[in-house]
């Protein structure tokens, strides 16, 4: 994972509407998890919201995504 953008609810309340709710995505103690286009991924906190970008849309390139992003950050969390 590159950047991670934190962004307050007392800025932002809501996610984006045009972000989809999802289940795809380790939900790291987050409330909900949403899915906007170019691979973006929000999670909901009860605080905050955190989003990054994926390199491989897991929506569309569920074994790149797994392969090249899910398991080094398994492997490193390991480390």
């Amino acid at each position: 994972m590159g950047i991670k953008l934190i962004i307050d609810k007392s800025v932002m309340q809501n996610p984006p509407p045009w972000a989809e709710k999802t289940i795809i995505g380790f939900p790291m103690g987050s409330v909900a998890q949403y899915r906007g286009k170019n691979g973006l991924h929000i999670r909901e906190y009860e605080d905050r919201f955190e989003l990054h970008v994926d390199k491989f849309d897991p929506r569309t390139h569920p074994l790149l995504h797994l392969a090249l992003e899910c398991m080094p950050a398994v492997v490193r969390s390991i480390i």
